[in-house]
């Protein structure tokens, strides 16, 4: 309360000082406290624009990770399609000496994840349930298995090109040893009569008997034949001017066959069936 005089008392006035010294004292500087937040939040050493990427960063939730289900596995599996690799059943490539692989898709199977199981490895080709049936039709005959057991010597010339005895008027022919378990009709029926015993040969360039059934003894390995200069055709020369010009187009299909890797010769004319079940005799 002011005195009559206007001036105020002396205790009136020291506690006003000690107020104002109090207030500019919190307007003049931050608390100790502010200042350590503050350098927490923004160190001298690191931007600005580092610290707010930190810190979007930092904030952000974290991605959920549920266990694939299995509609996601199945169409993960599908869409590698032969890319993938291993048992298309259980998914894995391991224990390879129980993994059969089918001759016809390529596709692979555990011998255990089959249904039914196969206790062992079968012998010779596997052909898994969906090829089977179109392969079953053709080993009625029992050719497969027929052939399956006949000694390698006799087999591992199958693919081989040879210089063949053609007959009269043919001489030495271009020509292949066929494998009959990938023919049809009659050259099926004329390989399985002689099979073991002479080979199922395929004539180049000779469309309407383009099948017959020789002995070793008429056959000559297709180096050997050049050096007895079998490729000038001097037989078929003097047949006449159609039968060399179907000479000289043989000559040139047994050459580019004979470049091929042996499995992958004649696979152009696989499965075709000759017009009749044995070759005429050629004069």
């Amino acid at each position: 309360m002011a005195s009559r005089s206007g001036r105020l008392p002396p205790a009136t006035l020291r506690a006003m000082e000690t107020d104002n010294a109090s207030n500019d004292t919190d307007d003049s500087k931050p608390s100790r406290r502010r200042r350590s937040r503050s350098a927490r939040s923004s160190p001298a050493n690191v931007p600005d624009e580092k610290v707010a990427a930190a810190t979007s960063v930092a904030a952000a939730p974290k991605a959920s990770r549920a266990p694939p289900t299995a509609s996601t596995t199945t169409v993960t599996a599908s869409s590698h399609g032969h890319d993938e690799e291993g048992c298309l059943v259980c998914h894995k490539d391991d224990n390879h000496a129980y993994l059969l692989l089918c001759e016809a898709c390529n596709d692979e199977y555990h011998t255990y994840c089959l249904n039914p199981p196969l206790e062992t490895v079968p012998e010779g080709d596997f052909f898994c349930d969906k090829c089977k049936h179109v392969h079953s039709t053709k080993d009625d005959d029992g050719l497969d298995s027929l052939v399956s057991a006949l000694p390698p010597h006799y087999t591992s010339r199958f693919g081989e090109i040879v210089w063949a005895s053609g007959g009269t008027g043919y001489g030495w022919w271009p020509s292949c040893i066929y494998d009959p378990r990938l023919t049809v009709g009659g050259a099926r029926q004329l390989a399985r009569k002689n099979l073991g015993k002479k080979h199922l040969l395929y004539f180049f360039e000779c469309p309407d008997t383009p099948f017959t059934v020789l002995g070793d003894n008429r056959l000559v390995q297709w180096e050997d034949g050049f050096l007895e200069e079998y490729d000038l055709g001097k037989v078929a020369k003097s047949g006449g001017r159609n039968r060399f010009t179907s000479f000289e187009r043989a000559l040139q299909v047994a050459q580019l066959e004979h470049g091929k890797p042996i499995e992958m010769r004649m696979d152009w004319n696989h499965q075709s069936d000759s017009p009749k079940p044995k070759p005429k005799k050629r004069s």
